[in-house]
């Protein structure tokens, strides 16, 4: 026995209607999740310029006080 299908006269029956909206949706909310990745990045990378700024300013500012010929241990802060 086949399935009876609501055709409306004027348009998509109810299940093509159902189906597409239902895709349609899908579709949409898979693109605005891209589109936040997209901007999470966007700031993520931003974030870490200013960082590295910062910290090439600082270790500028460490080499001018104590020598360039300076290392130190990330552990101690001591010279090594």
């Amino acid at each position: 026995m086949s399935k009876i299908k609501n055709i409306q006269p004027e348009g998509l029956s109810t299940e093509e209607f159902e189906k597409l909206s239902a895709l349609n949706r899908g579709y949409s909310e898979a693109k605005s999740r891209v589109a936040d990745a997209a901007l999470f990045h966007k700031r993520s990378v931003d974030a870490l310029d200013k960082i590295e700024e910062l910290l090439r300013g600082h270790q500028n500012e460490l080499a001018t006080k104590y020598g360039e010929d300076k290392s130190i241990d990330m552990k101690t802060g001591m010279f090594v």
